[in-house]
């Protein structure tokens, strides 16, 4: 997942700077370039430390390592032709370059510049916020109580994860509280950049500071201080709530993004983009830890925290056993779906989508069917849910379930209804009634009391009854599958 939201960052960041994404979601691998931008960071940290001391400053392109500076370069270099090639080809898509050229010439950025911003762009705008998710995934992994409130918020507030905007994930109070307490207890940056104080010095927090001492807030030490926040080591979202006891920290204190004038320009970006990737992935996922991942924090830093593997994904859990129809004349199969448990053949295909649909459970909770010679029964109550359907692949079964149906005579919304095979029950008597009237009553009519008109009368109403069971026995196999279903045939001939 570390890989993934790094590869996700740079290719939101690709497209909004250079207006194409840079591939690296098609194939989960970091680029050349990525692992460019990496060594940047490693020789930004150490040139900055040796320019600190005039005599170690000037032997700086000696004592940095060859290869640091050549992936320095190639940063540079890789951000600057994709700039050229965004400006040479032109875009209608608004990115950052349509802001900049319609700037008035002498006003605009010149191509050095543009070349420098957009390095400091892909550095900035994508490593920081895949760092805090993985992170922040870690934490709510650590804390099931609260990961389960995260996902319930999620999931209880969209019918699809195509519903989710920017604004509509604002308005999601607990995952911005989540992420506060994220950016507090692992903050991207734990160091935060320094800042020279004016020659002529100034009072700082109360204190002298002489002019030029460079100055840094040291983010981590400031976020876990019990001078500004209570329970500074635990992860409680809720202290970003109002009224839940915490209303005495020092939330001020947490600015991740720095202070003043000179702040991060791209923090709502951040802000947005980490809801909106946060979201999709509990959306679709369920979360766990993987083995390695323990003690995952114990990390070493480098500008930015350098990060091991972190977690593995499962298909969401959304509720028992499902029955939708196969896609297959016959009686209906019990296909696998994101949360089966007890599916005795076949595995998973991942790529699945979220689909509306009812599903049947019996008193147990389960469909017991697996085989395709035998008809699954009709079960006693139907809900309306939304999940992640998969299809199941097998070796044992031919034909693949890929389908889904709504039962038009249950109850919808989620409400929970008993059905008692009223349908079928209704679909027979029909049936029955109809075969009455076009075959006893119509002779006694027509040769007993030789009356042709209430013949014509006998055989207009039987036959508006069979159009009516006809329509009654689409409606009822409509019901939770498409495959045939004998039963109301076969009472209704018994009741004949």
């Amino acid at each position: 997942m570390v890989k993934l939201f790094t590869c996700t960052t740079f290719d939101i960041m690709g497209d909004l700077t250079f207006g194409e994404p840079l591939g690296l979601l098609d194939t989960s691998e970091y680029s050349p370039w990525v692992e460019a931008l990496f060594g940047f960071l490693k020789f930004g940290d150490l040139s900055r430390i040796l320019l600190e001391y005039p005599l170690l400053g000037c032997l700086a392109a000696y004592l940095v390592p060859a290869s640091l500076l050549e992936q320095a370069r190639m940063h540079f270099q890789f951000a600057a032709e994709r700039v050229d090639r965004r400006i040479e080809r032109g875009s209608e898509r608004p990115d950052i370059w349509n802001l900049v050229l319609r700037q008035p010439e002498g006003e605009r950025l010149d191509r050095g510049e543009m070349h420098a911003n957009a390095s400091i762009f892909m550095l900035a705008g994508t490593e920081t916020s895949a760092t805090l998710l993985s992170g922040l995934l870690y934490l709510l992994c650590e804390h099931p109580d609260k990961m389960k409130t995260l996902c319930d918020e999620i999931r209880g507030n969209f019918h699809s994860d195509g519903d989710f905007t920017i604004e509509s994930l604002q308005r999601l109070k607990y995952l911005s509280a989540c992420i506060e307490e994220g950016l507090r207890l692992y903050p991207p940056l734990p160091i935060g950049p320094p800042r020279e104080v004016h020659p002529d010095g100034n009072i700082i927090c109360g204190k002298w500071v002489p002019g030029k001492t460079r100055l840094a807030v040291a983010q981590y030490t400031a976020y876990r201080s019990p001078r500004n926040f209570r329970d500074p080591d635990a992860f409680i979202p809720e202290r970003w709530l109002p009224g839940t006891g915490y209303d005495d920290d020092k939330k001020n204190a947490l600015q991740p993004f720095s202070y003043g004038p000179r702040n991060c320009i791209g923090q709502n970006l951040a802000y947005h983009e980490m809801r909106m990737i946060l979201a999709k992935v509990l959306w679709n996922f369920d979360i766990e830890l993987c083995p390695e991942s323990a003690g995952w924090m114990n990390q070493k830093i480098w500008s930015l925290w350098a990060k091991p593997p972190l977690i593995t994904l499962k298909p969401r859990a959304s509720g028992p056993e499902v029955c939708f129809a196969a896609g297959h004349s016959g009686p209906l199969d019990q296909p696998r779906c994101a949360n089966c448990t007890d599916w005795d053949y076949g595995s998973l295909n991942l790529s699945s989508r979220a689909q509306p649909f009812i599903f049947a459970t019996g008193s147990g909770g389960k469909i017991g069917r697996t085989s395709l010679s035998k008809s699954t029964p009709q079960h006693d109550y139907y809900e309306s849910f939304t999940l992640d359907l998969i299809p199941a692949s097998s070796s044992r079964f031919v034909n693949t379930p890929r389908d889904f149906t709504v039962n038009s005579g249950a109850a919808i919304s989620g409400a929970v209804a008993s059905d008692h095979d009223s349908g079928l029950i209704m679909d027979a008597l029909v049936m029955g009634l109809a075969l009455r009237l076009l075959m006893p009553l119509g002779v006694f009519l027509l040769h007993v009391l030789e009356t042709v008109r209430c013949h014509g009368w006998d055989q207009a109403i039987a036959t508006l009854l069979v159009i009516v069971e006809l329509g009654t026995g689409i409606y009822t196999s409509r019901g939770y599958n498409k495959a045939g279903e004998n039963r109301a045939q076969a009472f209704g001939l018994l009741v004949a």
